[in-house]
């Protein structure tokens, strides 16, 4: 408050409106634009579909009448070589609780990002949401592990983990790699 009581004044003095000092085009023609007319930087697949708004290393997107903030990865993936160019979805695992990744998945419960558990799989060029709207973790005893570098893998230990309520495929959404325009 003061600080804004401050600033009134000083324009008082110099005579200059609040406005003026906002970059609204007025000023001494510099450039400047009012930054509350600069469009949000959004995530295009390559065919130019908005896919949703990027907020630095994360797309904002639209499904199913729901907002999820979603994770990006750099492209390539970890199993291509050289670099290209663009953005992926950060890829998450699903844990089973019986061998060869059958049965109810499981996801591990991390920061949610809105107001559901996600996490994003890849099979093949399939990209898949999977949510959780558990509102508490529960011990599970892993036997198999699915992420989209390993495939499915046998594996035993004890987690904390949630259910995975709902899969969306994404590829309705904008198919990787993404750009920021």
């Amino acid at each position: 408050m003061r600080n804004a009581l401050l600033a009134v004044g000083l324009c008082a003095v110099l005579g200059v409106s609040v406005a003026q000092t906002k970059g609204n085009g007025g000023g001494n023609g510099n450039g400047g634009g009012n930054v509350n007319n600069v469009p949000a930087p959004v995530l295009v697949d390559g065919s130019g579909k908005v896919v949703g708004r990027y907020v630095g290393h994360q797309a904002i997107v639209e499904l199913n009448n729901e907002t999820f903030v979603l994770d990006l990865g750099y492209l390539p993936d970890s199993q291509l070589v050289p670099a290209s160019p663009g953005w992926t979805w950060a890829y998450g695992a699903l844990y089973y609780t019986v061998p060869n990744c059958t049965g109810p998945a499981y996801m591990y419960p991390g920061y949610s990002g809105g107001r559901s558990y996600r996490t994003v799989t890849r099979t093949g060029n399939q990209h898949t949401l999977h949510t959780s709207t558990a509102t508490s973790t529960q011990s599970i005893n892993v036997a198999s592990v699915y992420s989209y570098q390993s495939g499915c893998q046998a594996n035993q230990f004890s987690t904390w983990a949630v259910p995975v309520t709902g899969s969306t495929p994404l590829d309705q959404i904008g198919i990787p790699p993404f750009f920021v325009k």
